[in-house]
């Protein structure tokens, strides 16, 4: 019990593995989350989303991106400090003045527990609620978003049923278009074509509407049917009224009602719940699958977090042996290992997935 005490070759050890740990969770963070900042920022100029949006969209990203990242970070730590020890000699000198290598290992085994506490927190009291958070807004931004930000000059626009739009210039997000072309299909085989100097648009997102206000063209019809029935006719303003379709009527009907939950965003005794209800499905292979992937995501949970143990106990042999690395060598030694790691942990997620295997194989071992 002396050993456990919190003295100083405890704080001088701790301190050693504790900054590059921090440091190296924050690269870490910063290169997992930089893939979604690029998606993120696509989509915002795309649907013209507001920066309240973005923000929350990236901070219910956060708890994934952390519970990925700290077991890395806290091997990264390891391996620098320790290293760092072993390269000036400070194990040498400590194990010359009676220091025992456990007496090294108590303050590295704590951060490997503080990691473990902090990725269990996340992953089962945080995570679940963040994915059902982002898939609500996530929805909400698909379902009510404004097309007129998805119109791209000199691009067929195929978004409205019923409507063929093309543009040579596009103006202020979409709302003002210039030397526009549009095509209609009406019911009854009516079919209609529209050229016209420029064009504004008006859409409103929550009845589905649009307005085009058309300026200086001419209109096209005819039904392919009778072919008499071809009429041109010349406009100074003219607008098109386009209703919103069932697909719009759908997805207003889907967001006016709470989202089911997907397994990864159910908790434990929700997946309890799901697994049982996928035990009545008939279909063995079928269920099999179903079943392995809930178990893949409720045993996910558990193990992820002890990879802060695993890697926190093995940096410090390595660590030790590493003497003359450096920090540039521990750090290439860490980016190694995770690789590694996490090959065999996606390798084995997916077999336990399709019910090939056992989750205490698959992502335990």
């Amino acid at each position: 019990m002396r050993a456990l005490r919190i003295d100083t070759i405890w704080r001088y050890v701790f301190r050693e593995v504790i900054s590059p740990s921090f440091l190296g969770l924050c690269v870490y963070v910063l290169v997992f989350i930089m893939n979604a900042l690029f998606e993120l920022a696509e989509l915002a100029i795309k649907k013209d989303l507001a920066l309240r949006t973005v923000l929350t969209i990236l901070v219910l990203y956060l708890p994934r991106v952390l519970v990925m990242t700290i077991p890395m970070a806290i091997l990264l730590g390891v391996l620098v400090g320790i290293g760092r020890l072993s390269t000036d000699s400070e194990v040498i000198a400590m194990r010359a003045s009676g220091v025992s290598y456990w007496k090294v290992l108590y303050p590295v085994l704590c951060l490997g527990i503080a990691g473990w506490a902090i990725s269990s927190f996340l992953l089962l009291g945080v995570e679940p609620g963040a994915n059902y958070k982002r898939h609500e807004v996530t929805s909400k931004m698909m379902y009510s978003t404004d097309l007129r930000r998805e119109i791209k000059p000199r691009v067929f626009f195929e978004e409205i049923p019923g409507m063929l739009l093309y543009a040579d210039e596009v103006h202020e997000g979409g709302d003002f278009l210039e030397r526009v072309f549009i095509y209609q299909s009406e019911e009854g085989g009516k079919e209609l074509v529209t050229v016209a100097r420029r064009a504004q648009i008006e859409y409103d997102r929550n009845n589905g509407i649009a307005r085009f206000f058309l300026e200086g063209g001419v209109t096209h019809s005819t039904t392919p049917a009778d072919s008499e029935s071809y009429q041109l006719s010349t406009f100074d303003t003219q607008m098109i009224v386009k209703e919103p379709d069932e697909s719009f009527r759908l997805r207003s009907t889907i967001l006016s009602r709470p989202l089911p939950k997907n397994y990864p965003e159910q908790n434990l005794s929700e997946l309890a719940h799901s697994i049982a209800r996928a035990g009545s499905i008939d279909h063995v292979e079928t269920r099999n699958r179903v079943i392995g992937h809930i178990l893949a995501i409720k045993h996910e949970r558990f193990s992820l977090p002890v990879a802060c143990l695993v890697f926190a106990i093995l940096g410090v042999p390595l660590g030790i042996m590493n003497r003359r690395g450096g920090k540039a060598s521990g750090f290439s030694l860490s980016i190694g290992i995770s690789i590694v790691y996490w090959i065999l942990y996606s390798a084995g997620q997916n077999l336990v997935s399709q019910g090939r295997l056992s989750p205490h194989v698959g992502l335990w071992t």
